[in-house]
């Protein structure tokens, strides 16, 4: 558990340190020569979709889960960047309407579009790490594609995240309130540091 010191104790230069895992990722990111070290997932959505309400969603995400607007600040002296939590803001979707589009070209539309996406390179000092491409292939069938950093997520928390964007779309919809996240991943990464940085832990830090 993080100790006594609090939350605020962990701000380096206005950011928080890195976890172990992050600090592993940022090394061999730096290294690649391709934007390779990141998460997605693609997946059809059918039924009526109300396109106003699932970026209502994603703004309520962003507000409660700080490391989808989290930047990676490595400005300073230290080897590794901190992390910097960014302001909530609108989120944006890349939406394209390919209804006319007959099967095929919709296919092929589609897989160009998610390509493109996959090619553009991160910028981790300044964001967006979350990134929705949605088209509409009917009235009443979508396609979504939403990526991040591997800085800010794995395999296991971006299906996680695509659950809560479901269970969040139907509580909008009914007009109540969603839960507060409380525990953040800034603490979780404090919390293995310090785990790391303990005496229990002197002995395999020497070995």
């Amino acid at each position: 558990m993080i100790d006594q010191t609090g939350r605020d104790e962990m701000i380096m230069s206005e950011g928080y340190r890195l976890s172990p895992q992050q600090n592993r990722l940022w090394l061999l990111h730096r290294g690649s020569v391709c934007d390779a070290y990141r998460v997605e997932c693609e997946f059809c959505i059918e039924g009526n979709l109300n396109v106003e309400l699932l970026t209502a969603v994603l703004g309520e995400l962003l507000r409660s889960h700080e490391i989808l607007r989290t930047t990676f600040d490595a400005s300073g002296d230290s080897v590794t960047p901190i992390q910097v939590i960014g302001d909530p803001t609108p989120p944006s979707i890349d939406y394209h309407d390919l209804s006319r589009l007959k099967p095929l070209e919709q296919e092929s539309t589609a897989e160009a579009q998610f390509t493109r996406v996959r090619q553009m390179r991160y910028d981790l000092s300044a964001g967006p790490a979350l990134r929705v491409t949605l088209l509409k292939l009917s009235p009443l069938k979508h396609l979504i594609q939403i990526m991040l950093p591997a800085l800010c997520s794995d395999a296991q928390s971006l299906r996680n995240l695509v659950s809560e964007i479901g269970r969040t779309y139907e509580i909008l919809i009914r007009n109540e309130e969603c839960d507060v996240v409380e525990f953040q991943y800034a603490d979780v990464a404090e919390a293995m540091n310090q785990i790391l940085e303990s005496d229990e832990t002197d002995l395999g830090r020497t070995y």
